[in-house]
C-alpha cells in the first residue's frame, strides 16, 4: 500500500509528493516539489515568492498523519485530524533588495 494513501487530502491540498523514509508509527521523511506555479505563490510576495510558513506546518502535519496511520500496532484511525500545535515558531527573514 502506498503510504500517501493514508492522507484524506485531495491532490489540490497535498504537500507531500513522496515519502523518502518511513518508520511506521515512529517517524518519517517526505518531499514536496515546489513547481513554482502554485496559485498561493503568485500573491505571496510577488517577484520574490516565499513558501508560506503555515503550509510548511501543514506539510509536517500531513507527514505526521502518514506516520501515525502506518503504525501496524494500531488499527486505522478514520477521521484523524491535527487539532493543536504547541511551541511552533515562525521566524522572520530579512533580505535587503
Amino acid at each position: 500500500m502506498n503510504a500517501l494513501s493514508f492522507l484524506p487530502h485531495g491532490p489540490e491540498f497535498r504537500f507531500l509528493d513522496r515519502i523518502l523514509h518511513l518508520d511506521p508509527g515512529r517517524g518519517g521523511e517526505g518531499e514536496y516539489q515546489v513547481r513554482g506555479d502554485e496559485p498561493f505563490l503568485k500573491g505571496h510576495f510577488p517577484g520574490q515568492p516565499l513558501f508560506p510558513g503555515v503550509l510548511l506546518v501543514e506539510a509536517a502535519a500531513q507527514l505526521a498523519g502518514v506516520v501515525a496511520q502506518s503504525d501496524p500496532t494500531i488499527p486505522p484511525l478514520p477521521g484523524l485530524k491535527l487539532t493543536a500545535l504547541r511551541n511552533v515558531k515562525m521566524l522572520l527573514c530579512y533580505r535587503p533588495t
